[in-house]
């Protein structure tokens, strides 16, 4: 048995349903073991995780009630009920001469700095200018854009 929320409210959903949901949005299932303790004889148990392309999600409804794929600790929807991924969970192909905002952090960074390099490229959106990104709410990375 799983879950799917709507609005604030979990529903459980039969493992039929739920299986049909993870084939259809190509979610796959982790598990993480917890030890057991010795002393007060409590056994090994597991907590179960359901991925899409490295987050932890869960399934939920959109405002028009269909089936989507949300962020396991947010509203947010990763996956939409076509099937389509969020432009913000895609890998970004870095350009030369663009400047890329976090879009968690609210931290601008050029085509080459190091903060960008060394990330995994999901999150990131693209702009023409400094003044477009500062005029979203993007402040200048320390490292690549100092004053």
């Amino acid at each position: 048995m799983g879950s799917i929320i709507v609005g604030s409210v979990h529903k459980v959903i039969s493992e039929n349903k739920e299986r049909k949901l993870m084939k259809k949005f190509g979610v796959i299932e982790r598990f993480e073991y917890i030890r057991g303790n010795k002393c007060n004889r409590t056994p090994m148990t597991y907590k179960r995780h359901l991925i899409k392309n490295g987050f932890e999600v869960r399934f939920g409804k959109d405002n028009n009630g269909s089936d989507v794929v949300k962020l396991a600790s947010s509203d947010i929807i990763l996956i939409n009920s076509e099937g389509k991924i969020n432009k913000m969970f895609t890998k970004i192909e870095v350009k030369k001469g663009k400047f890329y905002g976090n879009c968690k952090s609210k931290k601008l960074h050029r085509y080459n700095c190091e903060w960008l390099i060394k990330s995994n490229k999901i999150g990131f959106k693209e702009f023409e200018t400094i003044q477009d990104a500062i005029r979203e709410g993007y402040e200048l990375c320390k490292v690549c854009l100092r004053q």
